[in-house]
């Protein structure tokens, strides 16, 4: 699947489609920071933003688990500012393979300032807690949002 045909994806789904909201208003609670990461929630302007300090080059953070309907794939929407140009990677366990790994894995340039991305994981029977891997380098990540939707095609 294409970055334009995900984003296609990203229109058409509604609140109704919401498994997973996390930002300003809600907070990101249930956020796991797991590796060469220093997590913490900080408002700015009335907004709340997950900041993750990447201590190394192999950070990364788990969301919150989220049951998703049976025979439905998920779309991630994450608005996030980046002090450098870098990539961030998404990784998710299936029922039947149980562990993160490259194959089942979505990777995305970020560039430095505002980004927004929209991530479909297209698979279904999702297992487990999703994990980002904000950066492949240090630095200060700050998330506005992240969201996770259903998506049935």
């Amino acid at each position: 699947t294409g970055k334009a045909q995900e984003k296609e994806l990203c229109d058409l789904v509604t609140n109704d489609d919401l498994l997973l909201d996390m930002g300003a208003i809600r907070g990101f609670s249930g956020t796991r920071p797991m590796h060469q990461v220093q997590k913490k929630v900080q408002t700015v302007n009335n907004d709340k933003l997950l900041v993750i300090q990447s201590l190394g080059k192999d950070t990364y953070f788990q969301l919150p688990q989220f049951n998703v309907p049976e025979d439905y794939s998920v779309i991630l929407l994450l608005n996030m500012y980046s002090p450098v140009d870098t990539h961030l990677q998404v990784y998710y366990k299936t029922e039947k393979d149980k562990k993160y790994s490259d194959d089942k894995s979505i990777r995305r340039t970020v560039r430095k300032g505002e980004n927004s991305m929209c991530i479909l994981i297209d698979s279904t029977n999702l297992f487990g807690r999703i994990r980002i891997d904000p950066a492949t380098v240090t630095g200060k990540f700050l998330f506005r949002s992240i969201n996770v939707f259903r998506f049935q095609r």
